[in-house]
C-alpha cells in the first residue's frame, strides 16, 4: 500500500489532525547545520550577518501540516511551486499559492500546510544572524505570513536545489560556508526580482524602466513618462519610490550618468560632446550633477581611470 494511501486511511479513522503530520514524506529533503558550526557561524566576523539553520524540499504532499506553537529563533522563508497551501500567523489564515513565497519572522508562533484536497510542494529555508531581519523585511515588505507571488525561475530553483544537493554530498565546514554565502545570492535575488511580480503594478514598473533605459539620451519629465504610462505623474512617482526606493527622475538621472561614464571610459569625445550627447544642453549644469553623484568632475573622473 502506497504512503499516501496509508495517510488517507489513517485520515478516515483518525481525523484530519491525527493524519496530517510534518515530517516523514516520502522523496523530501531536510538538512539541517549542526549546533557546533551553527554556534561558531554566530560568532564568526562574516558569517553572522546572515547564515542559514535548515533548508529543505518537499515533493507534492498532502496531509502536511507543521504548527509551531513554541516559536524558532530562526526566521522562515517558504517557497510554494505546485499546488497550494495555507498559513496562519497573529491569527489569520492566509492562502500560498504557487509560484508565490511566504516569511515567518523569527520567535512568533505559526502554523502551516497544504490546502484541503491539494498537495503542495515547496522549498523552504530557515536563517538567523545581525542582518537577518533586514533580510526578512526586504523579502515581504513586513507583510509576514502572506504569500507573496514571485515568477518561476529556472537559476532560483538552481540555487535551492544546489544547496540542497552539495550539503547532502558533503558536511564539511566549507561545504556549510558556501551555502551561507550561496544564502546571500539566493534572497537578495527574491528581493531583487519580487518588485516586478506584483501584479499590474510590477508591470508598470518594469515598462517605466525599459522607457527610460531607450530614452537615456533625450530629455524626459516626470509628466512625460507618467502620460506614457497612463498614470497621474503623483501616483507614479509614488509606486515608483515603493519600488525602486528612488524618484523616478532621480534614477533617470542615474542612468544618464552611468552611461556618462562609459563614454568616458571608452571614448575620446570631450565632456561638451557627453554632456549633449546625453540631453545636457549646458556642459556645467552636466558637470555638476556628475560631481554630485560620481564624486568627481568628469574630467577627473576620466583622468583617475586611465590606464
Amino acid at each position: 500500500m502506497t504512503d499516501r494511501v496509508e495517510r488517507m486511511e489513517r485520515k478516515l479513522s483518525d481525523g484530519a489532525d491525527a493524519a496530517t503530520r510534518m515530517e516523514g514524506f516520502r522523496g523530501q529533503k531536510l538538512i539541517r547545520i549542526p549546533a557546533d558550526l551553527e554556534q561558531s557561524f554566530a560568532e564568526g566576523q562574516m558569517s553572522r550577518q546572515l547564515y542559514l539553520t535548515d533548508v529543505g524540499f518537499y515533493p507534492p504532499v498532502d496531509l502536511h501540516r507543521v504548527d509551531r506553537r513554541e516559536a524558532l529563533q530562526s526566521h522562515v522563508l517558504i517557497y510554494c511551486v505546485g499546488g497550494q497551501g495555507w498559513c496562519e500567523f497573529e491569527g489569520r489564515r492566509q492562502w500560498v499559492k504557487r509560484h508565490s513565497f511566504v516569511v515567518l519572522p523569527a520567535g512568533a508562533p505559526h502554523a502551516y500546510g497544504n490546502r484541503e484536497g491539494e498537495s503542495w510542494e515547496i522549498y523552504w529555508v530557515h536563517f538567523r544572524g545581525e542582518q537577518s531581519v533586514v533580510m526578512a523585511e526586504r523579502l515581504c515588505g513586513g507583510r509576514y505570513g502572506v504569500g507573496i507571488p514571485l515568477a518561476p525561475r529556472r537559476e532560483l530553483l538552481q540555487l535551492f536545489q544546489q544547496t540542497i544537493s552539495d550539503l547532502e554530498q558533503e558536511a564539511s565546514r566549507e561545504a556549510y560556508s558556501f551555502a551561507n554565502a550561496r544564502l546571500w545570492h539566493l534572497l537578495g535575488d527574491m528581493v531583487y526580482r519580487r518588485r516586478f511580480d506584483l501584479g499590474g503594478e510590477g508591470k508598470v514598473i518594469e515598462r517605466s524602466l525599459e522607457i527610460m533605459k531607450a530614452r537615456v539620451e533625450e530629455t524626459l519629465t516626470l509628466g512625460e513618462l507618467a502620460s506614457e504610462l497612463g498614470l497621474t505623474p503623483t501616483y507614479f512617482c509614488r509606486l515608483f519610490k515603493q519600488r525602486i526606493e528612488q524618484a523616478p527622475i532621480d534614477y533617470f538621472i542615474r542612468l544618464k550618468i552611468q552611461r556618462a561614464c562609459q563614454y568616458l571610459d571608452f571614448s575620446d569625445m570631450a565632456v561638451q560632446e557627453v554632456a549633449a550627447a546625453l540631453g545636457y544642453a549646458d556642459p556645467y549644469y552636466f558637470s555638476r550633477v556628475f560631481k554630485r553623484i560620481m564624486g568627481v568632475s568628469p574630467a577627473q573622473y576620466r583622468k583617475g581611470n586611465q590606464h
